[in-house]
C-alpha cells in the first residue's frame, strides 16, 4: 500500500505540472480556418479576414475530431518584454502527419518550418517529443504564426506560445515525473519476468505481455518510442498507433482469462465474451503487421484508428462489466482485478473518448491512460503478490501441520518408553493386546490397501480390469512369453452398433449391455494369466497367453455365441445384440513387438465388421485369403 500511495501523490504533482499556464496565447486571439479543399496556398490564407472569414479557438487545446481537410491556424507570436526573447512556439499534440509554420512580420514571412511524423525525427526544429519551432523575436517584437496542419489522427490543436526558458524549465519536471512513471510500469515488468523465471507461473508471463504493450502504446502516444527508439522509421511509427493499442486490447484480456481460471462450462459466454474480444484486437495486430511488410496502406488509416480507439472503450467496459458480475458472485480473483481494472477503465475510456473526437482537456486525453495503467499495473502486482502469499502460507501451513504430526508421534514414542519403564507384568498384558489392536488396524489397513488398488485396477461399471491394470499385465505376459517361446493370442471385440442400442433404449438399458458383455467374459476367460479388459466404451480386449490361434479362436467362438444368445428386456420388448471379435497371435521374439499385435488384432476386427458384424476373424484367415478385401468378400 505505501506503493500505491507513492503513486496518488505522483499524481497529484504530474497533474499540477501537466496545468500549463494560458497567459502567454489568450485563446480569443487563436483563430482556425478549415481548408476543405486542402489546395489552398500561404498567400490565398492571408488574403482571408481573420475577423471575419476565421473561427475563433472554442479554447486553448480543441479537438476537431477526425476530417479530411487541412487546417490552418493563426496566432500571435509577440515578445512582451523590452530585451530580446528566444520564444517557442509548441503544438503538444505528437501525431500530426504534416505541419508547415510560417512566422510572419506584417506580410513578410520571416521563418518557415516544415515537418510532421510523416518526416524522420532528425528534421524537427527542436530534438523534442512534441512539435516545437523556435524564433529569437526582438523586444516588444509583434509576430504572427500561421501554421497548416494535415493528417490522418485526430485533429488536436493543442496550441501554445513559450518563452524558451520557461518551457524548458516546465518541461523538465515533466520528464521526471513521466520517467517515473514509465520506470514504475518497466520494474513491475522487470518484476513480474523474474517471479515467472523464479516460480514458472505462466500468470507472471502474461502479465509480462500485457505490461509490455502499455508501455508499447504509451512510449508511441507520448512520441518518445520515435524520439529514442525508431527516430529513423517513419511508417513503423506511424502504424505503431493502432497497432499498440489492438496488442494491448489482446494481451489484457487474454492475462484477466487466463487469471480467472473459469471454468469454460460454467462460463460459457464470459469466456466467449473474452475470446471474441481478443480475436477482433488479433485481427486488427495481423493488419497492423500486413501494412508494415507490404508498406501500404490495405485499409483506411482513419478507420483503423477509430475501430481500435472504439474497441479499446468497450473492451474496457465490457470487461469491467464481466468483472464486477464475477464480483458479486464472490470470485475473490474477479474482486482484485475489478478494482485494478477501474483505474485502466478510467483512463482508456477517456482516451478512446479523446481520439474519437469528443472535446475535453487535453491533459486527460493524453496522459488519462498513463495514470490509469500506472495504477492497474500496481494494483494487479499486489493481486499477484497475493497470490504468492496465499500459496506461501498454505505450504506454511502444510508443513506445520507435519511438525505438529511429527512432534505427537514423537510425544507418543516417548509415553511408551515410559510406560515400559515404570509398568508391571499388568502393563506388559496391556501393551501385549495394544500390539494387538494395531496389528489388527495394520492388517485392516492392509487389506483396505489391497481393496483400493484392486479398484484402482478394475472398471467400476463391468469389474472388469481397467486399461491401465491390462497394459501393466500384458508387459509382463509378454515378456514371459518372450522367454518361453510360447505364442501370445489378442482378442479385440466390440459390441455392434452400440450406438443406436443408446440411442434407441438409453444409456442405463447401454450399460446393462455392457455388464452381461462383462459377465460372459469372466465365464469364459477363466485361466489364471489369462486377462479380459473394458478397453473403452464398448470396446473390450482379452489377453491369452500360452494360447495359439485355434484355441483363441475357441474361446473368440464361445464368447461371441454367448453374448447373442443373451436376451435382455426393455418396457416389454426382448433385446438381442451382437459383437464383432478380431483375434491375431504372435510369438514374442526380437523380430516381433506387441504394437504389431495389437494392430494385427484391430486390423482383424475391423474385417469382422466389414464382414457383416457378429462374427470371429483370425488375422491369419485374412492373410490366408489373398489381401483385405478377399478376406472381406468370403
Amino acid at each position: 500500500m505505501q506503493t500505491l500511495s507513492i503513486l496518488v501523490v505522483l499524481v497529484f504533482f504530474l497533474t499540477g505540472c501537466f496545468q500549463k499556464d494560458s497567459e502567454n496565447l489568450n485563446v480569443s486571439n487563436l483563430h482556425w480556418f478549415e481548408d476543405t479543399s486542402g489546395s489552398l496556398t500561404l498567400d490565398q490564407i492571408l488574403d482571408k479576414a481573420v475577423s471575419t472569414e476565421w473561427n475563433k479557438a472554442p479554447h486553448q487545446n480543441f479537438n476537431l475530431g477526425f476530417i479530411d481537410s487541412a487546417v490552418w491556424l493563426s496566432l500571435p507570436f509577440e515578445n512582451t518584454k523590452n530585451i530580446q526573447n528566444p520564444m517557442l512556439l509548441e503544438i503538444a499534440f505528437p501525431l500530426h502527419d504534416s505541419i508547415d509554420v510560417y512566422l510572419l512580420d506584417g506580410d513578410e514571412v520571416v521563418k518557415t518550418f516544415q515537418t510532421g511524423d510523416q518526416r524522420p525525427f532528425a528534421e524537427r526544429p527542436i530534438k523534442h517529443r512534441n512539435f516545437l519551432f523556435p524564433h529569437t523575436v526582438p523586444p516588444n517584437g509583434k509576430l504572427r504564426v500561421v501554421a497548416r496542419i494535415k493528417t490522418t489522427d485526430t485533429m488536436y490543436l493543442p496550441v501554445k506560445v513559450w518563452e524558451s526558458n520557461e518551457f524548458f524549465a516546465y518541461d523538465q519536471q515533466e520528464v521526471l515525473l513521466l520517467g517515473v512513471f514509465f520506470g514504475f510500469l518497466s520494474i513491475m515488468l522487470v518484476y513480474n519476468l523474474f517471479l515467472y523465471i523464479s516460480t514458472h507461473e505462466k500468470n507472471y508471463l502474461y502479465y509480462s505481455w500485457c505490461t509490455s504493450c502499455i508501455l508499447y502504446l504509451q512510449l508511441t502516444q507520448k512520441n518518445l518510442g520515435y524520439q529514442y527508439f525508431w527516430p529513423n522509421e517513419v511508417f513503423f511509427n506511424h502504424m505503431s498507433v493502432p497497432t499498440s493499442t489492438f496488442l494491448m486490447i489482446a494481451t489484457s484480456a487474454f492475462f484477466i482469462l487466463k487469471f480467472l481460471g473459469l471454468d469454460e462450462k460454467q462460463y460459457a459466454k464470459t469466456t466467449l465474451a473474452f475470446k471474441f474480444v481478443i480475436w477482433l484486437a488479433f485481427i486488427g495486430i495481423i493488419w497492423g503487421v500486413l501494412v508494415l511488410a507490404s508498406q501500404t496502406s490495405i485499409v483506411s488509416y482513419t478507420a483503423v484508428v477509430l475501430s481500435s480507439a472504439g474497441l479499446a472503450v468497450v473492451a474496457t467496459v465490457a470487461v469491467m462489466g464481466i468483472l464486477i458480475n464475477l464480483s458479486l458472485k464472490g470470485s475473490r480473483s474477479a474482486q482484485l482485478l475489478a478494482v485494478a481494472w477501474f483505474s485502466l477503465l478510467v483512463g482508456s475510456f477517456i482516451f478512446g473518448l479523446g481520439r474519437m473526437g469528443v472535446p475535453m482537456p487535453m491533459i486527460l486525453v493524453e496522459n488519462g491512460m498513463l495514470i490509469g495503467s500506472t495504477f492497474e499495473a500496481a494494483l494487479i502486482s499486489f493481486a499477484l503478490a497475493r497470490h504468492i502469499k496465499v500459496e506461501r502460507e498454505a505450504r506454511m501451513l502444510a508443513q506445520e501441520l507435519a511438525l505438529t504430526n511429527e512432534r505427537k508421534t514423537r510425544e507418543a514414542q516417548n509415553s511408551l518408553l515410559k510406560l515400559q519403564e515404570k509398568t508391571t507384568q499388568q502393563l506388559e498384558e496391556q501393551v501385549q493386546e495394544r500390539t494387538y489392536k494395531l496389528e489388527l488396524a495394520m492388517d485392516d489397513l492392509t487389506r483396505a490397501n489391497l481393496k483400493l488398488d484392486s479398484l484402482s485396477r478394475m472398471d467400476s461399471l463391468t469389474g472388469l480390469s481397467n486399461r491401465r491394470n491390462f497394459d501393466q499385465e500384458f508387459n509382463e505376459a509378454w515378456l514371459s512369453c518372450s522367454r518361453s517361446k510360447k505364442p501370445m493370442s489378442l482378442l479385440m471385440a466390440d459390441i455392434d452398433h452400440f450406438k443406436a442400442i443408446n440411442d434407441t433404449y438409453g444409456h442405463l438399458f447401454g450399460d446393462q449391455c455392457l455388464i452381461k458383455v462383462a459377465g460372459i467374459l469372466k465365464r469364459c476367460v477363466s485361466r489364471p494369466r489369462d486377462l479380459a479388459a473394458r478397453f473403452g466404451g464398448e470396446e473390450f480386449i482379452v489377453m491369452l497367453p500360452n494360447t495359439n490361434e485355434e484355441g483363441a479362436y475357441l474361446i473368440a467362438e464361445t464368447i461371441r455365441t454367448g453374448i447373442e444368445n443373451i436376451k435382455l428386456t426393455h418396457e416389454d420388448t426382448q433385446v438381442t445384440f451382437t459383437i464383432s471379435i478380431g483375434i491375431a497371435t504372435i510369438v514374442p521374439s526380437m523380430e516381433t513387438s506387441f504394437i504389431e499385435l495389437n494392430e494385427n488384432a484391430d486390423q482383424a476386427l475391423y474385417l469382422a465388421k466389414e464382414g457383416g458384424r457378429n462374427r470371429a476373424v483370425a488375422y491369419s484367415q485374412c492373410l490366408n485369403k489373398n489381401g483385405i478385401n478377399q478376406a472381406v468378400l468370403n
